[in-house]
Protein backbone atom coordinates (compact mmCIF):
# COMPACT_ATOMS: atom_id res chain seq x y z
CA UNK A 1 0.00 0.00 0.00
CA UNK A 2 1.31 3.17 -0.78
CA UNK A 3 3.24 5.14 2.51
CA UNK A 4 1.07 8.31 1.70
CA UNK A 5 -2.48 6.18 2.15
CA UNK A 6 -1.40 4.47 5.34
CA UNK A 7 -0.21 7.83 6.16
CA UNK A 8 -3.76 9.94 5.68
CA UNK A 9 -5.04 6.25 6.94
CA UNK A 10 -3.02 6.67 10.74
CA UNK A 11 -3.87 10.25 10.82
CA UNK A 12 -7.68 10.10 10.23
CA UNK A 13 -7.47 6.99 13.01
CA UNK A 14 -5.54 9.44 15.38
CA UNK A 15 -7.85 12.73 14.96
CA UNK A 16 -11.03 10.35 15.03
CA UNK A 17 -9.49 9.26 18.30
CA UNK A 18 -8.69 12.49 20.07
CA UNK A 19 -11.75 14.25 18.40
CA UNK A 20 -13.77 10.85 20.49
CA UNK A 21 -12.07 11.51 23.38
CA UNK A 22 -12.22 15.48 23.67
CA UNK A 23 -15.87 15.67 22.96
CA UNK A 24 -17.22 12.89 25.83
CA UNK A 25 -17.72 14.10 29.48
CA UNK A 26 -16.31 10.84 30.99
CA UNK A 27 -12.37 11.18 30.58
CA UNK A 28 -13.04 15.30 31.33
CA UNK A 29 -14.13 14.61 34.92
CA UNK A 30 -12.14 11.41 35.48
CA UNK A 31 -9.13 13.69 34.74
CA UNK A 32 -10.47 16.27 37.20
CA UNK A 33 -12.03 13.58 39.91
CA UNK A 34 -9.57 14.92 42.40
CA UNK A 35 -10.80 18.63 42.16
CA UNK A 36 -14.43 17.72 41.78
CA UNK A 37 -15.14 16.22 45.24
CA UNK A 38 -13.54 19.41 46.94
CA UNK A 39 -16.56 21.39 48.07
CA UNK A 40 -15.49 24.80 46.71
CA UNK A 41 -13.61 26.30 43.65
CA UNK A 42 -12.45 29.99 42.87
CA UNK A 43 -11.51 29.18 38.84
CA UNK A 44 -12.32 26.78 36.37
CA UNK A 45 -9.91 26.08 33.17
CA UNK A 46 -10.84 25.32 29.91
CA UNK A 47 -8.80 24.20 27.12
CA UNK A 48 -9.81 25.63 23.68
CA UNK A 49 -10.17 23.52 21.28
CA UNK A 50 -10.42 24.21 16.77
CA UNK A 51 -12.34 21.49 15.64
CA UNK A 52 -12.37 19.55 18.74
CA UNK A 53 -8.83 18.29 18.02
CA UNK A 54 -6.67 20.88 17.59
CA UNK A 55 -5.63 22.54 20.90
CA UNK A 56 -5.70 26.73 20.48
CA UNK A 57 -5.75 28.38 23.81
CA UNK A 58 -7.02 28.37 27.27
CA UNK A 59 -9.91 30.07 29.03
CA UNK A 60 -10.34 30.67 32.65
CA UNK A 61 -13.73 31.18 34.25
CA UNK A 62 -13.21 32.64 37.70
CA UNK A 63 -16.20 31.99 40.47
CA UNK A 64 -19.33 34.48 41.03
CA UNK A 65 -18.08 36.70 44.16
CA UNK A 66 -20.27 39.71 45.56
CA UNK A 67 -18.88 43.23 44.87
CA UNK A 68 -20.18 46.83 44.89
CA UNK A 69 -21.02 48.71 41.41
CA UNK A 70 -22.80 52.40 42.27
CA UNK A 71 -23.69 52.13 45.81
CA UNK A 72 -25.54 48.23 44.96
CA UNK A 73 -24.69 44.59 45.43
CA UNK A 74 -23.67 43.02 42.43
CA UNK A 75 -22.55 39.78 41.58
CA UNK A 76 -19.33 39.83 39.60
CA UNK A 77 -17.85 37.27 36.97
CA UNK A 78 -15.08 37.21 34.99
CA UNK A 79 -13.50 35.70 32.53
CA UNK A 80 -9.41 35.69 30.50
CA UNK A 81 -9.21 33.73 27.56
CA UNK A 82 -5.23 33.66 25.43
CA UNK A 83 -3.81 31.53 22.70
CA UNK A 84 -1.17 29.07 23.68
CA UNK A 85 2.64 29.78 24.77
CA UNK A 86 3.84 28.52 21.58
CA UNK A 87 1.71 31.19 19.27
CA UNK A 88 3.34 33.45 21.44
CA UNK A 89 6.09 34.12 18.86
CA UNK A 90 4.03 34.64 16.31
CA UNK A 91 0.96 36.82 17.95
CA UNK A 92 -0.39 36.63 21.42
CA UNK A 93 -4.08 36.88 21.56
CA UNK A 94 -6.08 38.03 25.11
CA UNK A 95 -9.55 38.83 25.83
CA UNK A 96 -10.65 39.82 28.96
CA UNK A 97 -14.56 39.80 29.78
CA UNK A 98 -16.33 41.36 32.92
CA UNK A 99 -19.95 40.82 33.71
CA UNK A 100 -21.87 43.17 37.09
CA UNK A 101 -25.63 41.18 37.42
CA UNK A 102 -28.21 41.91 39.75
CA UNK A 103 -28.10 39.48 42.74
CA UNK A 104 -31.96 38.99 42.48
CA UNK A 105 -33.20 39.14 38.64
CA UNK A 106 -29.90 37.27 37.54
CA UNK A 107 -29.49 40.00 34.71
CA UNK A 108 -26.44 42.22 34.47
CA UNK A 109 -25.90 45.62 34.51
CA UNK A 110 -22.56 45.87 33.00
CA UNK A 111 -20.68 44.14 30.95
CA UNK A 112 -16.84 44.99 29.40
CA UNK A 113 -15.21 43.17 27.07
CA UNK A 114 -11.08 43.93 26.28
CA UNK A 115 -9.13 42.41 23.69
CA UNK A 116 -5.66 42.54 23.00
CA UNK A 117 -3.96 41.72 19.34
CA UNK A 118 0.32 42.17 19.76
CA UNK A 119 1.32 44.70 17.17
CA UNK A 120 -2.48 46.18 17.48
CA UNK A 121 -3.98 48.72 20.36
CA UNK A 122 -5.63 47.48 22.88
CA UNK A 123 -10.00 47.29 21.84
CA UNK A 124 -12.54 48.22 24.83
CA UNK A 125 -16.30 47.67 24.99
CA UNK A 126 -18.40 48.49 27.18
CA UNK A 127 -22.22 47.59 27.48
CA UNK A 128 -24.83 49.41 29.60
CA UNK A 129 -28.30 47.72 30.77
CA UNK A 130 -31.15 50.05 31.61
CA UNK A 131 -33.31 46.12 32.12
CA UNK A 132 -36.51 48.30 33.59
CA UNK A 133 -36.19 50.45 30.31
CA UNK A 134 -35.35 48.01 28.24
CA UNK A 135 -32.49 49.73 26.88
CA UNK A 136 -29.31 48.76 25.80
CA UNK A 137 -26.53 51.55 25.60
CA UNK A 138 -23.26 50.73 23.78
CA UNK A 139 -20.60 53.42 22.98
CA UNK A 140 -23.07 55.94 23.73
CA UNK A 141 -26.11 54.67 21.36
CA UNK A 142 -28.84 53.42 22.70
CA UNK A 143 -30.50 50.67 21.22
CA UNK A 144 -33.85 48.68 22.60
CA UNK A 145 -33.49 45.45 23.88
CA UNK A 146 -36.00 42.56 25.26
CA UNK A 147 -36.67 41.68 28.66
CA UNK A 148 -34.23 39.81 30.94
CA UNK A 149 -31.57 40.13 28.87
CA UNK A 150 -28.14 38.91 28.78
CA UNK A 151 -24.41 39.05 28.33
CA UNK A 152 -22.42 35.68 27.69
CA UNK A 153 -21.14 35.54 31.21
CA UNK A 154 -24.63 36.17 33.02
CA UNK A 155 -26.14 33.72 30.33
CA UNK A 156 -23.89 30.87 31.86
CA UNK A 157 -24.95 32.01 35.12
CA UNK A 158 -28.63 31.82 34.69
CA UNK A 159 -28.01 28.09 33.29
CA UNK A 160 -26.23 27.25 36.38
CA UNK A 161 -29.47 27.93 38.37
CA UNK A 162 -31.91 26.40 36.52
CA UNK A 163 -33.23 23.28 37.63
CA UNK A 164 -33.25 20.57 34.71
CA UNK A 165 -34.77 18.07 36.65
CA UNK A 166 -37.97 20.28 35.80
CA UNK A 167 -37.00 22.64 32.91
CA UNK A 168 -37.24 20.58 29.49
CA UNK A 169 -35.92 24.10 27.43
CA UNK A 170 -34.45 26.96 28.08
CA UNK A 171 -34.98 30.23 26.31
CA UNK A 172 -32.42 33.24 27.01
CA UNK A 173 -31.87 36.12 25.23
CA UNK A 174 -28.47 38.11 24.48
CA UNK A 175 -27.31 41.62 23.33
CA UNK A 176 -23.40 42.75 23.35
CA UNK A 177 -23.44 44.22 20.00
CA UNK A 178 -27.19 46.15 20.14
CA UNK A 179 -28.59 43.09 18.26
CA UNK A 180 -31.30 41.10 20.15
CA UNK A 181 -29.73 37.41 19.86
CA UNK A 182 -31.60 34.46 21.31
CA UNK A 183 -29.99 30.99 22.83
CA UNK A 184 -32.53 28.49 22.43
CA UNK A 185 -32.56 24.66 22.71
CA UNK A 186 -33.31 21.70 24.35
CA UNK A 187 -32.41 19.76 27.35
CA UNK A 188 -31.33 15.83 27.82
CA UNK A 189 -30.10 14.13 30.74
CA UNK A 190 -27.46 12.03 30.58
CA UNK A 191 -26.27 9.27 33.68
CA UNK A 192 -22.87 7.62 33.78
CA UNK A 193 -20.57 6.05 36.21
CA UNK A 194 -17.20 7.10 36.60
CA UNK A 195 -15.22 5.43 39.10
CA UNK A 196 -17.98 3.61 40.95
CA UNK A 197 -19.75 6.66 41.13
CA UNK A 198 -22.83 8.06 39.56
CA UNK A 199 -23.05 11.11 37.87
CA UNK A 200 -25.97 13.32 36.51
CA UNK A 201 -25.11 15.79 33.16
CA UNK A 202 -27.62 18.34 31.59
CA UNK A 203 -26.88 18.07 27.68
CA UNK A 204 -27.64 21.41 26.32
CA UNK A 205 -28.56 21.83 22.74
CA UNK A 206 -29.07 24.59 21.30
CA UNK A 207 -28.98 27.82 18.35
CA UNK A 208 -28.12 30.89 18.32
CA UNK A 209 -29.67 33.09 15.95
CA UNK A 210 -30.77 36.99 15.71
CA UNK A 211 -34.54 37.55 16.97
CA UNK A 212 -35.30 39.70 14.09
CA UNK A 213 -34.61 36.98 11.38
CA UNK A 214 -35.74 33.96 10.94
CA UNK A 215 -33.08 32.51 8.49
CA UNK A 216 -32.56 29.02 9.06
CA UNK A 217 -29.23 29.33 7.58
CA UNK A 218 -27.25 31.88 9.90
CA UNK A 219 -27.66 29.85 12.79
CA UNK A 220 -24.55 29.23 15.19
CA UNK A 221 -25.21 25.80 16.61
CA UNK A 222 -24.26 25.12 21.25
CA UNK A 223 -23.75 22.16 23.30
CA UNK A 224 -22.87 22.54 26.19
CA UNK A 225 -22.81 19.46 29.40
CA UNK A 226 -23.64 20.75 32.57
CA UNK A 227 -22.02 18.46 35.74
CA UNK A 228 -25.40 18.53 37.79
CA UNK A 229 -22.99 17.49 41.16
CA UNK A 230 -21.11 20.72 41.07
CA UNK A 231 -24.23 23.18 40.77
CA UNK A 232 -24.78 22.81 36.74
CA UNK A 233 -21.05 23.09 36.34
CA UNK A 234 -20.32 23.38 32.62
CA UNK A 235 -17.72 20.53 31.91
CA UNK A 236 -17.98 20.93 27.84
CA UNK A 237 -18.81 23.48 25.48
CA UNK A 238 -19.11 23.10 21.81
CA UNK A 239 -20.04 25.80 19.43
CA UNK A 240 -20.27 25.42 15.01
CA UNK A 241 -20.23 28.63 13.53
CA UNK A 242 -19.54 29.72 10.06
CA UNK A 243 -17.44 26.74 9.26
CA UNK A 244 -15.24 26.68 12.32
CA UNK A 245 -16.28 24.10 15.01
CA UNK A 246 -14.62 25.28 18.78
CA UNK A 247 -15.06 23.37 21.76
CA UNK A 248 -14.02 24.14 25.34
CA UNK A 249 -13.37 21.06 27.82
CA UNK A 250 -13.07 21.94 31.82
CA UNK A 251 -8.79 20.93 32.54
CA UNK A 252 -8.46 22.07 35.91
CA UNK A 253 -10.46 23.49 39.34
CA UNK A 254 -8.39 25.74 41.36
Amino acid sequence: MNKIVILIIVLVVLFSAIFWHNNRPEPIVLNIIDQIDKPAFDEAVYRINFFGVLPAGNATFSNSRIEELNNQKVIHLSAKAENLNIFAKFFKVTALLDSYIDPVSLNPQYFKETLSLSGKKESTKEVFYNQKGNIVTIRGVERSMLPNTQDPLSAILNLRRMDFNKLKDFDLSLNTNQKNYAIKGKVSVLEKTINNKKYTFYVLNGNIFRRDKNNPYHRSSITMVLLKEKENLPVLIKVFASGLFINARLTDLK
